[in-house]
């Protein structure tokens, strides 16, 4: 059996829903070959939320786009009713839809994995940082400082209203099929706020101007 990362215990920083209108976004593709390389791909209209329990502040409730890609070679298996599939590497990145800031972001992999029970109409799609893969996870946001973080990060996508049933095809990896999902992102400890895009931006002018009027001071005493 390939197994999934074990389930790193963190805080929940942030959660997505998607858009009721949207539907089946996520796509998972056989590759029709078990040479081949199956792909977890999505592209989505969500709602972001930093979860304000951690966090004041910050965006909630913003409509955004999740934009998704992985693959992975690695050939599923089935032990007691559960399907595995592991060894997918890839990103995601949630970009708001006003603002075009980077909600939050990530590469992952190789360790990420989909699990979910044979012949069921839902699965989970899933990475965090373990010892064994310290770095399996990396958050990249706007809004967190995720420089030089030495967490635990963990992500975890709940896909439902599958379009075909778990299960796995005749070249071993998992069979073809869509779904729509809700997804968590944790770390711990929980990063810390940076300063709002736009705040940084006036600071920056406020900081420049500071300089001009130094400067022209000092032409002015040496005139």
């Amino acid at each position: 059996m390939l197994g999934l990362p074990g389930l790193a215990v963190a805080d929940n920083i942030a959660q997505i829903s998607e858009v009721a209108t949207q539907g089946n976004q996520y796509i998972l593709t056989n590759p029709g070959s078990s040479t081949g390389q199956e792909t977890f791909t999505a592209s989505v209209q969500v709602e972001f939320s930093f979860n304000t329990a951690v966090y004041t502040g910050l965006p909630v409730n913003d409509l955004a786009t999740l934009t998704m890609s992985a693959s992975t070679s690695g050939h599923a298996s089935s032990t007691y009713g559960i399907d595995v599939e592991g060894g997918f590497s890839g990103y995601f990145e949630i970009i708001d839809n006003v603002t075009g800031n980077d909600l939050l972001s990530a590469t992952f992999g190789p360790g990420a994995g989909i699990s979910g029970i044979d012949l069921g109409s839902g699965m989970t799609f899933y990475d965090s940082d373990t010892e064994a893969a310290p770095n399996d996870v990396t958050f990249q946001s706007d809004y967190l400082n995720f420089q030089n973080y030495s967490g635990t990060e963990v992500m975890t996508f709940s896909l439902s209203n599958l379009s075909s049933v778990l299960r796995i095809a005749a070249d071993q990896f998992l069979a073809s099929t869509t779904g729509s999902a809700t997804a968590t992102f944790s770390a711990t400890p929980p990063p810390t706020v940076l300063p709002e895009p736009g705040t940084l931006v006036m600071a920056g002018a406020a900081l420049l101007g500071l300089g001009f009027a130094f400067r022209k001071r000092r032409l002015r005493r040496a005139l």
